[in-house]
């Protein structure tokens, strides 16, 4: 098995080098694919404590390049996860983050980093006793794309979310993003 990890590593590495894209965003249309961890804090007062563990977080996203150095970026995440309240049955939690970023692309080839900022809206779901909520908050994230080819590329995205939650005292949430698009 690990062999087999280590053979897919090195070929898509082979073809970031063998196929290089132009760099350029200017026009190009991705929709993409978004799989990684998550780390929230959330605190409330009406509980003994409100703990998670890093936890899985998926969905996707379209991206356009208004020019070569300004992209647009709308998505989706889901994660759903138990946290321990304290002295209780743990409750799950649900949590739908809907996004628009707008993104500043550094051109280097193949390699393209960018730093986004933007907003979230966030409908997150609780158990009884607690209330769900549904709140507004920014990003602040930054990405690297590898260009494998001039329709095929593969990311790293690291965000930071602060949400405006009515309910809880603190609410910040991280991810760390792998991403598959396919442009236009």
């Amino acid at each position: 098995m690990r062999s087999a990890l280590r053979f897919a590593l090195a070929v898509v590495v082979l073809l970031a080098f063998a196929a290089p894209a132009a760099a350029q965003r200017s026009g190009r249309v991705d929709v993409a694919a978004d799989v990684g961890m998550i780390w929230l804090r959330f605190d409330r007062s009406d509980v003994e404590r409100f703990h998670t563990e890093p936890d899985l977080i998926y969905g996707g996203h379209f991206a356009y390049g208004v020019s070569d150095h300004v992209g647009l970026q709308v998505g989706m995440l889901h994660t759903q996860q138990d946290v321990d309240v304290g002295g209780r049955e743990p409750n799950t939690m649900v949590i739908e983050e809907f996004y628009g970023l707008f993104n500043w692309n550094m051109l280097f080839g193949v390699f393209q980093p960018y730093v986004s900022l933007g907003f979230g809206y966030y409908l997150i779901n609780v158990d009884p006793p607690l209330k769900d909520e549904s709140d507004a908050g920014f990003i602040l994230g930054v990405g690297l794309d590898a260009l494998l080819t001039d329709h095929i590329s593969l990311g790293l995205v690291g965000r930071y979310s602060y949400i405006f939650a009515r309910d809880f005292d603190f609410a910040r949430m991280i991810d760390a993003l792998a991403t598959v698009a396919f442009a236009f």
